[in-house]
């Protein structure tokens, strides 16, 4: 007889390219991947958000993965998705725009290498997992907006 206590925890995450760098969030998290909608554009919005779009009744605040991990601005093209995240630490639904998405994979807890961050970065990254063709970087799924201003909240259209 196995003891399954001792069996460690294996999760889901979705895998997804930003500015060809691979990242990765907990499946729980993403609860929508769409293509690109019609996005409106947020007079005085802050530059990482593009703008907010319909979802289904959902007013939805769109932000630019690649403006908020790596400074760049995501060129919108075929594979460019948006992935519907909910942000753990307001309960909010948000959309990130990211290159594409590569699919879902998963990971053992135990496979999940420590990040150490750089003084003064955020706690955005949990850890990195690497097989052996590529590296991904896995998002605190609790963390991951951290820092960035008040986008606003989802609401009822």
């Amino acid at each position: 007889m196995s003891d399954d206590s001792s069996k460690k925890e294996d999760f889901k995450h979705v895998v997804f390219k930003i500015n060809s760098q691979n990242y990765g969030v907990k499946i729980t998290t993403v609860k929508d991947v769409m293509t690109v909608p019609n996005i409106t554009k947020v007079p005085n919005a802050p530059e990482f958000v593009v703008g907010v779009a319909n979802l289904r009744g959902v007013i939805l605040t769109i932000v630019d993965g690649s403006e908020i991990y790596a400074g760049l601005t995501t060129q919108v093209g075929p594979n460019t998705r948006i992935l519907v995240v909910e942000d753990l630490a307001s309960g909010y639904l948000i959309g990130v725009m990211v290159d594409d998405v590569i699919g879902v994979i998963e990971i053992k807890a135990d496979e999940i290498m420590p990040f150490d961050k750089p003084t003064g970065e955020q706690d955005v990254v949990k850890g990195i997992y690497s097989t052996d063709d590529n590296v991904y970087i896995l998002f605190d799924e609790v963390k991951m907006f951290q820092g960035l201003s008040p986008v606003g909240e989802a609401s009822e259209a």
